[in-house]
């Protein structure tokens, strides 16, 4: 976890971390901090495929359906 933040410091645009640690968050319980890094992810790179199922995954588990069917369309 902290070894992404400080990466994320240096290299804010290193969408790798951003992925990375939106699944280390949610590994850790940390559903709001997973999904802004995912959503972060998504931000920098629209079309990565392992982010857009991982939050689709986090927003179906935290009843968002409409989110979920959202990022799904």
């Amino acid at each position: 976890d902290r070894a992404l933040t400080s990466l994320i410091k240096v290299a804010p645009e290193t969408v790798r971390a951003y992925y990375l640690l939106g699944r280390v968050k949610r590994l850790n319980g940390d559903a709001d901090g997973a999904e802004a890094n995912l959503r972060k992810t998504l931000e920098l790179a629209s079309n990565h495929t392992e982010a857009l199922m991982a939050l689709g995954s986090l927003l179906l588990d935290r009843a968002k359906y409409a989110d979920a069917d959202a990022l799904y369309q």
